[in-house]
């Protein structure tokens, strides 16, 4: 089940974060100034609202406080989630300068403009040292109700079926690493699910949890397309689906995961819908997330007016 509307912030510091740097090796300490990065970081971001509202995406964006620095605000989606019976989920964060991501502000402006029947906050579980970020630790198989989560340091086993007992989907909890062992810091690094399909690195996966994997791909009529660990480290993993505004399926991903695709792979995704692409390289590099991590879903009902 996928939406037409999405959430996305605006950054006001994007930088380069070096609290979460030690578990998000995509992350690159780029030499330029911050003035500069922040700049760029904005034209990009800008362009791509701009990309998906011409493609029929409704982007409802929210400013992130300039008062306060947070330098992965521009990734919304490990803090919030929202689901099409009125509900609002925030997450355990793993560095504490995430946690100002979780706004007041943000969640006062959502229930304004959007029905929000129930606030599930999940973000006592940072006092005991367990975490949970939203849709980069879960990949969700809304269709199947089924729950994808890699474990690492930000997404532990306790909250992450405590969600799923919540939402009524069926955790799948397994291991990912990348090409040297280390544990990938999201599972939305990983894999991407859309309706018909799975991206996946299978290699990240050890060989009898992609066994598990791979039955719960075909019991929910998954086509498998593969992708290499060069390809993951590109974001091909990292894109997302939607729907426009008539109902068309759309396929979003950064122009750098687009590259890397081989003809084989764009043959199979190009059964699954139009793609919707742009260049948000800088924003990649710095902040070691892609498209994926930059939209937050809304499957909230608007309120009269908005």
């Amino acid at each position: 089940m996928a939406t037409s509307r999405i959430f996305m912030v605006r950054p006001a510091h994007f930088q380069f974060n070096e609290e979460t740097s030690g578990t998000n090796v995509f992350q690159q300490n780029i030499r330029m100034d911050p003035q500069s990065i922040q700049q760029d970081a904005l034209l990009e971001f800008d362009a791509f609202v701009g990309v998906l509202r011409a493609a029929g995406i409704q982007v409802d964006v929210l400013e992130d406080d300039g008062a306060a620095e947070r330098p992965d605000a521009i990734y919304p989606n490990n803090w919030m989630s929202t689901h099409s019976d009125q509900i609002l989920i925030t997450y355990p964060m793993y560095a504490p300068a995430r946690r100002l991501e979780r706004s007041e502000k943000h969640i006062y402006d959502i229930m304004q403009r959007f029905h929000v029947t129930t606030h599930i906050a999940m973000e006592g579980y940072e006092k005991e040292n367990l975490y949970l970020e939203g849709t980069g630790s879960m990949v969700l198989d809304h269709e199947y109700r089924i729950a994808y989560a890699c474990k690492s340091a930000r997404t532990d086993a306790i909250p992450f079926f405590r969600f799923c007992k919540l939402m009524d989907f069926i955790p799948v909890l397994f291991e990912g690493n990348d090409e040297d062992g280390i544990p990938l810091y999201h599972t939305n690094i990983l894999m991407a699910v859309g309706p018909g399909f799975v991206v996946i690195n299978r290699s990240a996966v050890p060989a009898e949890e992609w066994q598990v994997l791979e039955r719960f791909f075909v019991q929910s009529r998954k086509e498998i397309i593969e992708i290499s660990h060069s390809q993951m480290k590109a974001f091909l993993g990292n894109m997302i689906s939607l729907e426009d505004v008539d109902g068309y399926p759309c396929i979003v991903m950064s122009a750098s995961a687009e590259a890397v695709l081989e003809a084989e792979q764009r043959k199979a995704l190009n059964k699954y819908g139009r793609w919707i692409v742009s260049d948000i390289s800088l924003i990649e590099q710095v902040g070691g997330g892609s498209v994926r991590c930059m939209i937050a879903e809304n499957y909230l009902l608007p309120r009269s007016g908005n």
